[in-house]
């Protein structure tokens, strides 16, 4: 738990940074433009980010992860966001190949389960 605050607690630095011009942002009224895959996380970085950050969700509420497809639109959102931001563990588990391919575009991701210690992990 205390690595998933320090994560967060770091997200709300950089983006506390970015919005005097550290990172380059795409809109016009200097907001970054945050794309996150979940309704939970849509909402996370709403309270996080404030005023700093356009933020848009991917799925609609009722929408399950698990089974989610990106559609061609959803990817191109994906693109112009200036951060991207999912869980991770699989729950966008037929995204991967999208989250692969913004990698290898240098995109600025924010993965929450990389704040999660594998000891505490269940195995399936």
């Amino acid at each position: 738990m205390k690595k998933i605050i320090g994560l967060l607690l770091s997200l709300a630095f950089l983006l506390a940074g970015c919005g005097n011009g550290a990172t380059e942002s795409t809109q016009e009224d200097g907001k970054l433009q945050v794309v996150a895959t979940t309704t939970m996380l849509t909402d996370l970085l709403k309270e996080i980010g404030g005023d700093k950050l356009q933020v848009e969700g991917l799925m609609g509420p009722g929408i399950d992860p698990h089974g989610y497809q990106a559609s061609s639109s959803d990817v191109t959102t994906l693109m112009n966001a200036d951060i991207v931001a999912y869980n991770g563990l699989h729950l966008e588990g037929k995204m991967g190949d999208v989250f692969e391919n913004l990698v290898k575009q240098a995109k600025t991701l924010f993965v929450l389960e990389e704040a999660i210690p594998e000891s505490t992990l269940l195995e399936s």
